[in-house]
């Protein structure tokens, strides 16, 4: 390898590893940058997790990680890394999720070949060229490409399904597409542009929202104010809940980006279900599913307890995402594998939670607080269902 990086590799998942797979087959010079720690989704099962982390660092020319667990695994393992630095802050404050400098067709090919013809149809529909693709995500729902449309004049997200379950996932895509297509009918503000319009659900053809995942915002520490992300997701609360009766159901760190303008989007609804069908099993027993594989998941999801699901599953996600904000740290574990016992561990974390919520809550109104707090309840009968008036605590805090 040569001694001048033509990449960087941001390991923020898993599937982050198969690039890195690619990259070393191809002798291509990279420094790798954990940006999360991987060991907060490891089990005793996924050593092999670990063996991948190490090999692909010692082949990497540089590597940064943010966390210390990560740190010492690899010192152990004689790779030379560093702690994640203000100038590698600044790289990831750039944007610069270069996934770039690798063969683009064989990026293409980690997809399953089953759908590469119908991302060949998209790239020709909309005039992107092949060497401008890059496979930039991946998640239960599908493959998600970006790359510049000629057609449009812009940076374009193209939404591919997981061949896992083909039909069940161009059925979401079709939902997904109508959904935003209705809020631009609206002009809501904070979610994307959909330019596709299809009958089949093979691919969706979004904007690309430049911009900084929330995650990553709240690993590195940037400030923002709460009220303004509580103002967005009032907005959106409001269209999903109110004008269309859908939970939104995935409301997570990972789906939201703040743009370089300091506005807000959700930028995936792949997840939502009807709100008014919440006791008709079959619709939230989907397997894919947004917030049940996250710790943004209240008990009686986790649970499968269909008939008490309601919008307030998204309450719960807004109330982890504020603590999260707040005190640097998810509220829950969801670690108890003894489903008689999820509730008790619930209440026993839920107030070791309010316990530190209320340590770090100074600098906050204390309206804001209870609201997060009723977010936080296990108990879904007393989990807040409204969204708390921002414009009203803006006014107490200038008092």
């Amino acid at each position: 390898m040569s001694t001048e990086s033509k990449i960087y590799i941001f390991c923020d998942n898993f599937f982050s590893l198969r690039i890195c797979d690619r990259v070393s087959k191809m002798n291509i010079s990279y420094t790798l940058i954990f940006a999360i720690n991987l060991f907060e989704k490891l089990d005793n099962n996924c050593s092999w997790i670990k063996r991948l982390m190490i090999l692909y660092a010692k082949n990497a020319d540089k590597v940064y990680v943010q966390d210390m667990d990560t740190f010492q695994l690899l010192n152990k393992q004689h790779v030379s890394s560093e702690l994640l630095n203000t100038e590698y802050k600044n790289v990831l404050l750039n944007n610069m999720y270069e996934y770039t400098s690798i063969n683009n067709a064989e990026v293409i090919n980690l997809n399953d070949s089953i759908i590469n013809s119908d991302l060949y149809e998209a790239l020709n529909k909309y005039d992107i060229s092949i060497n401008d693709v890059i496979l930039f995500a991946y998640g239960g729902q599908g493959f998600i490409y970006k790359g510049f449309s000629r057609l449009l004049s812009l940076d374009v997200v193209i939404k591919m399904p997981n061949t896992n379950d083909i039909e069940l996932s161009r059925k979401n895509i079709l939902k997904e597409e109508r959904l935003f297509k209705q809020a631009q009918s609206k002009n809501l503000d904070g979610l994307p542009t959909v330019y596709s319009s299809n009958t089949t659900g093979k691919y969706m053809v979004k904007e690309f929202i430049n911009g900084i995942p929330m995650d990553i915002i709240i690993k590195n520490n940037i400030y923002f104010p709460l009220e303004d992300f509580l103002d967005f997701a009032a907005k959106i609360f409001n269209f999903f809940h109110n004008d269309l009766g859908y939970i939104i159901e995935d409301f997570k760190a990972q789906n939201i980006v703040q743009d370089i303008n300091k506005k807000w989007f959700l930028i995936d609804i792949g997840s939502v279900k009807s709100n008014y069908n919440s006791h008709n099993i079959s619709l939230l027993e989907q397997p894919i599913v947004g917030s049940r594989m996250y710790l943004h998941c209240p008990p009686e999801l986790l649970l499968k307890e269909y008939t008490k699901c309601s919008i307030k599953i998204d309450y719960f996600s807004l109330g982890v995402l504020c603590y999260l904000v707040i005190v640097g740290e998810f509220p829950y574990s969801n670690s108890e594998s003894n489903l008689n016992k999820v509730y008790q561990q619930y209440y026993t974390e839920y107030k070791d939670a309010i316990r530190k919520l209320k340590k770090y809550s100074e600098n906050y109104n204390y309206l804001i607080i209870d609201f997060i707090i009723s977010c936080l309840n296990p108990n879904c009968d007393d989990r807040t269902s409204e969204m708390i008036n921002t414009n009203y605590n803006k006014f107490l805090l200038n008092i």
